[in-house]
């Protein structure tokens, strides 16, 4: 607990538990992003020794390894995150579990939020070794689509609230799914806490199907209601579309967020790791 907890037992105020949780979500980042830089340079190193890089591939390979990357890193994220909601190194700190769920999800923001500025950074270096080329498509990319769609897509006022409202989705669906991947893994661990040891394993997987058959069921049962009442305040402008998908989403985690705070507090029991 000492060796988690350093700094935290004398305070436990939001900002000291986010520092802590953020600190080690940035380390695993980290050594992502190692073996993310080392797969590059590897790659390109490769394409040298065949003899076939051109200068637009390290952009391309870059980009690539992103994706791969953004997934690896949401998968350790979610992993950690729950580890954090069952273990006695955090869940016996003296404070609320309302504090500890809000800490632990903001935490996993910040480190996507440094993965993607990571992300960014890296494909700009790449971007170096043809830029006027990658300037000249994205150029002739955004006339076609001026040309030939009736959106404001040549805009640049358009254009800079299109991407911030891609952010915007972006945050709001990360949110959405850490909070539904704990709906689920608290749900089933407060059911099989109910159940024999021995027909635990079993039942937990027959568990997390049937949570997750049913948690699929209600958000697609009730999210075209909810999209149709914020469709109903949005103008012409495509990029506010996007909003509206960012507030269904929102309001999807919140919901869920509220009934993992619930579990967490009244039904789930911790582990001692």
């Amino acid at each position: 607990m000492k060796k988690h907890m350093k700094g935290v037992i004398a305070t436990t105020n939001f900002l000291s538990l986010l520092k802590v949780l953020s600190r080690k979500r940035i380390r695993i980042i980290n050594h992502i992003l190692l073996v993310d830089v080392v797969a590059i340079i590897l790659t390109i190193l490769y394409m040298v020794y065949r003899g076939n890089l051109n200068t637009e591939d390290p952009l391309g390979i870059t980009v690539s390894y992103s994706f791969i990357v953004l997934f690896v890193a949401f998968i350790l994220i979610a992993r950690d995150n729950e580890t954090v909601f069952v273990s006695d190194c955090y869940r016996l700190i003296p404070t609320s579990d309302t504090k500890l769920y809000m800490a632990n999800i903001l935490a996993a923001v910040i480190s996507m939020l440094y993965l993607g500025v990571t992300q960014v950074i890296f494909s700009m270096l790449a971007m170096l070794t043809n830029l006027n080329e990658v300037i000249k498509s994205v150029q002739r990319s955004f006339s076609y689509m001026a040309a030939h769609s009736s959106s404001e897509w040549g805009n640049t006022g358009f254009l800079i609230n299109l991407t911030i409202a891609l952010i915007v989705l972006t945050f709001a669906l990360a949110v959405f799914s850490w909070a539904s991947v704990s709906t689920v893994h608290l749900i089933t661990t407060t059911l099989t806490s109910f159940l024999p040891d021995t027909r635990s394993r079993l039942f937990r997987l027959v568990l997390y199907v049937v949570v997750v058959g049913l948690l699929i069921y209600i958000i697609s049962y009730t999210v075209q209601p909810l999209a149709n009442i914020f469709t109903g305040i949005v103008s012409k402008n495509d990029y506010l579309q996007v909003y509206v998908g960012a507030s269904v989403l929102l309001v999807f985690g919140i919901v869920e967020s509220v009934i993992n705070v619930y579990l967490m507090r009244s039904w789930v029991e911790t582990a001692n790791n």
